[in-house]
This record gives C-alpha cells, sequence and structure tokens, in this order.
C-alpha cells in the first residue's frame, strides 16, 4: 500500500511496483521484512533513472517551504514585539524579552519615535532573527537523525546545494539585511533538513507498507517505511515505529495510515486531540497557580513564607496532578483498546475486512463535512491477506470497464 505523495520523484509508484515484481519474478524470501529489504534495495538501485533536474526538485521544494516559515514566523514575532513596544512597558511573552535583551535600551526608545525610528528597526529585525534561528538551530540539534544518512557529511550536502539554498534565502528574507552568522545558520538547517527527521512537515514523501508473509512466516507481519528522495545516490527513507509482527502475545493489530484521527477515536473511545487540548489547558490553569497563591498569601498577611517556596510546592503538585490524570487516561484508553483486540482476533476474515472499509469511510465521511482536506476519499480498495489463501481481492476499483479489456489480468 502507497499513502502520501502518489509519485516517487515524478515516476508512479504503480510503475515502480510493477517494474519491481518484474526483477523479483519467482524469487521467494523467508520472512517478510527480506522483501521489504529487497524493495528498498531495488528503489535505491533507480537513481540513475533521475536526471539531476529531478533529484534537485524535492531539495528545492523542502528548504524553500521551511524558510517561508521562518520569514513568517520572523513577521509574526516582529509585529507581536512591536506592538509591546509601543503599548506596554513589560513584556510578559519570553521572545520578547530575549529580543529586548539583544537590543539597547537607546534602540528601544528611538523605534518609539517614529521619525528615527528607521534607524533601528534593522537592529530590532536582528534581534528577532537571531531569536528564530536560534530557536530552529536546537530544533535541528534534538531532532532524530535518518539512519541510512548517518556517512553523510553536512558540509558535502550544503556544498552540493549552495547555489540552489543560496537563491534561496536571498528570495527568502529579501526584507532583511542579514548577517554572515545568519546565512550561515540558515544553510545549517537546510542540511538539517535533509539529514534529519520530521523537522518539516511538508517535506515531500511517500509511505509504503508492505504487509503478509515470507515462506517461512507463520503469522501476518507488516512492514512501514517512509520513503523520501534521493541526495547524489543516496536514498533517504526511514524505516517506521509502527512495523510489527502477529505472535501469539500480539494476536491483533490496527494500524492506520495517513490520516488516523477516526480510527483512533474509535479504538481510544476519545479523540486524541481532545486529551491534548484536555493536557493543554490544564497546565496553564496549573501555571496560574503560583502568583494567586502569592497574591493570597499578601491578603492574608501570611508571614514567615517565601514566594520561591510557594511555586516550588505548587509546581511539584502540579507536576503530580498531570502525570495522574495522564496515567489514568492511557489507562481508560488501553483497557478499551484491549478489549477491542480481544474480539478482533477472533473475527472471521470477511468482518474484518468490512471493519477497514468502515474505519476508512468513517475518516473520509469527517473530512467532507469539516474543513479538513478531503485526502481519504471513496471508492475503497479492500483486500484480505493470510497464509493459506495469499492476497485476496474484496473490492478493487478500476478506471476502466474490465469487459472492454478482456486482455488485463487481476494483478
Amino acid at each position: 500500500m502507497i499513502y502520501g505523495c502518489a509519485n516517487f520523484m515524478e515516476i508512479p509508484w504503480e510503475t515502480l511496483i510493477k517494474l519491481y515484481r518484474k526483477k523479483l519474478g519467482g524469487k521467494k524470501f523467508e520472512h517478510l521484512e527480506n522483501y521489504a529489504e529487497d524493495f528498498i534495495y531495488f528503489l535505491k538501485s533507480q537513481v540513475e533513472r533521475f536526471p539531476e533536474s529531478v533529484t534537485k526538485d524535492p531539495h528545492y521544494y523542502n528548504i524553500g517551504t521551511y524558510y517561508k516559515k521562518i520569514y513568517g514566523d520572523f513577521q509574526d514575532l516582529r509585529d507581536d514585539f512591536l506592538w509591546d513596544l509601543e503599548n506596554s512597558e513589560d513584556f510578559p511573552d519570553e521572545s520578547s524579552k530575549c529580543i529586548k535583551e539583544c537590543i539597547d535600551d537607546k534602540s528601544l526608545d528611538e523605534c518609539c519615535n517614529v521619525s528615527a525610528g528607521e534607524n533601528y528597526l534593522n537592529d530590532i529585525s536582528n534581534a528577532i532573527m537571531d531569536c528564530i534561528i536560534d530557536e530552529e538551530i536546537k530544533k535541528c540539534i534534538d531532532a532524530e537523525p535518518i539512519e541510512s544518512l548517518k556517512d553523510i557529511d553536512p558540509t558535502e550536502f550544503i556544498k552540493e546545494y549552495e547555489e540552489l539554498i543560496q537563491d534561496l534565502i536571498e528570495d527568502t528574507f529579501i526584507e532583511i539585511q542579514l548577517g554572515n552568522e545568519h546565512i550561515q545558520k540558515l544553510k545549517t538547517i537546510a542540511s538539517n533538513l535533509f539529514l534529519k527527521y520530521d523537522l518539516n512537515k511538508n517535506e515531500p514523501s511517500s509511505g509504503v507498507v508492505i504487509a503478509g508473509f515470507g515462506e517461512e512466516d507463520i503469522f501476518a507481519c507488516l512492514e512501514s517505511y517512509e520513503v523520501y528522495y534521493f541526495f547524489k545516490k543516496i536514498l533517504k527513507y526511514r524505516r517506521r515505529e509502527d512495523t510489527t509482527k502477529i505472535s501469539y502475545d500480539n494476536t491483533a493489530e490496527i494500524i492506520p495510515f495517513a490520516q488516523g484521527e477516526m480510527v483512533n477515536t474509535f479504538m481510544a473511545g476519545i479523540d486524541p486531540s481532545y486529551i491534548e487540548e484536555l493536557m493543554f489547558h490544564l497546565r496553564n490553569e496549573f501555571d496560574n497557580y503560583p502568583p494567586l497563591i502569592i497574591e493570597a498569601k499578601k491578603k492574608l498577611f501570611v508571614e514567615n513564607i517565601k514566594e520561591e517556596e510557594i511555586c516550588s510546592v505548587v509546581n511539584d503538585l502540579r507536576s503530580e496532578t498531570l502525570e495522574k490524570v495522564d496515567n489514568m487516561l492511557k489507562d481508560i484508553i488501553a483497557e478499551k483498546y484491549a478489549s477491542i483486540m480481544d474480539v478482533l482476533s477472533t473475527l472471521p476474515k470477511g468482518e474484518l475486512a468490512e471493519i477497514a472499509e468502515s474505519l476508512v469511510n468513517l475518516t473520509s465521511f469527517k473530512r467532507k463535512i469539516t474543513m479538513q482536506k478531503e485526502t481519504v476519499a471513496g471508492p475503497i480498495d479492500v483486500s484480505i491477506i493470510s497464509k493459506s489463501d495469499g492476497f485476496i481481492w474484496i473490492k478493487r476499483k478500476q478506471y476502466f470497464k474490465r469487459e472492454l479489456n478482456p486482455h488485463v489480468n487481476d494483478s
């Protein structure tokens, strides 16, 4: 199964899969993971099919969209900061405090003077870029490296795409007078966008799911990969954590790919986004407790209690309470999930196919009646893979009438 981008560097996945099937021929492997590894090896061998212009396009898009995000963050933070500067003596926002520390008081005073402010806006812009770019560099350091790219030197990537990166910097940050340090850090960010995982949510990629049995596999297996694009002759790809195997201890699994919110809601009994919102608001509420208690202490004239001690005690209570709430929610979800898995492991194959189709239909229906993109829609392909019967289509859409094309087989 393929999800995400329907093409791999402008070649349809359907074409690549048929080429691999032809290459595989009658060759068989003991385990499913061997088929998955062989397919990835096949993809790596296809690098010569792609001209330089095609291999460069994904990098241009990936770096370009991220630079636009950074520039958008810069504009938002600059506007907020200037509003704070004109309307408030305090800078409650951490980012505003960071910027204020980077600018001398004279520049701040002059910025409030419209006639003189132009001379100092560059100082503010550079301070804002310092804060934003330093935060992005921290993200790059903390991001998970891609195992398949561990031997690539970041400077090698920058050298290969020096001109492309420089053009994107000039086109994106045209209104800002960037210093050399900013430019070097932006180049570092560009190399990390390729070498690290999940920095850019808009990075072009495809999900590749391989499920079934090897010759020696008794229970069903599933291998899942994210496949990106090439740097020179090196393929960027990642084996996903939702790779799984059915076993005596793990008798059933429901794994959503692409959009999984409705499947997760069905399984957990609550939309995961609601849990995130709940925990977010709980944290905000608890964050307000220390100043409220300190204020109450002043009104009650409580002596011999330091404000630092109050904050420390309340923060400890906050952490304990949040942990208890989080664990309680996880226990409730785990109990409901386990009960569904127990039933699924006993259902006949036909009913499993109906459940899978229903869950996809739920996601499609939700996307249709909300403001989200309709990235899931019918008609839906449904198949069953079993050790005894192999791969069986239950439902399959075609763009042609089968009776007019008898030469086309079911594969």
